[in-house]
């Protein structure tokens, strides 16, 4: 098991290595390139994982949805618990609530990619088929992390919806989620506003 442990991330670096240098392929006889401490510390959490334990908790949400520009909103209640998983390197949050009137639940998970300098989320839930994957950064007080993606809200073809998500962090018992959409044919808008408490 103790030699598992140190080969893995020296196997995981070469697959990432395989990968970047899929089309320069390596010349037969060539000697391995070895990783460098720089290259195994890219593996390990570092600073900006630090700033995802301060979501760590059970926290009861207040929600309002919208579902356009100038709609009301409608309000709802949910409970997410947020833990620190594999190592350090990720926030998995698991959401329980209501959604629009229905039972919704789904899960998150949150890191900050060495490689890539930005912070990558994926998003599933039981209320659809697609998995979200967003990327991001952290303003320069660590307040505030902002991620983007885009998503196929339609038939193929259609224009794909752009989402903004803010989580702000207000204190250590308190922090505020929301989304921002950009739908093809209206005005942007925010689409959820989560305000949530440690349970």
């Amino acid at each position: 098991m103790n030699t598992l442990r140190r080969v893995l991330p020296l196997l995981l670096l070469s697959l990432l290595t395989l990968g970047a240098d899929a089309p320069t392929q390596q010349k037969a006889g060539a000697p391995a390139t070895q990783p460098t401490e720089e290259d195994l510390k890219q593996l390990q959490p570092g600073p900006q994982h630090e700033l995802l334990k301060a979501l760590v908790g059970q926290f009861d949400g207040d929600y309002e949805i919208f579902t356009a520009p100038d709609a009301a909103a409608q309000r709802s209640k949910g409970r997410i618990t947020n833990e620190i998983v594999y190592g350090g390197r990720f926030l998995r949050g698991r959401f329980d609530g209501v959604m629009l009137g229905k039972p919704f639940t789904g899960e998150n998970l949150i890191g900050y990619d060495n490689f890539k300098k930005h912070y990558v989320g994926t998003w599933v839930n039981d209320g659809g088929t697609s998995i979200v994957f967003a990327e991001g950064d952290a303003d320069a007080a660590g307040k505030v992390i902002t991620m983007e993606y885009e998503q196929q809200d339609g038939p193929a073809g259609t224009e794909p919806v752009r989402t903004r998500l803010i989580t702000t962090l207000i204190d250590k018992d308190h922090y505020r989620f929301e989304t921002f959409v950009v739908i093809p044919g209206l005005k942007p808008f925010t689409a959820a506003r989560i305000s949530y408490r440690r349970h």
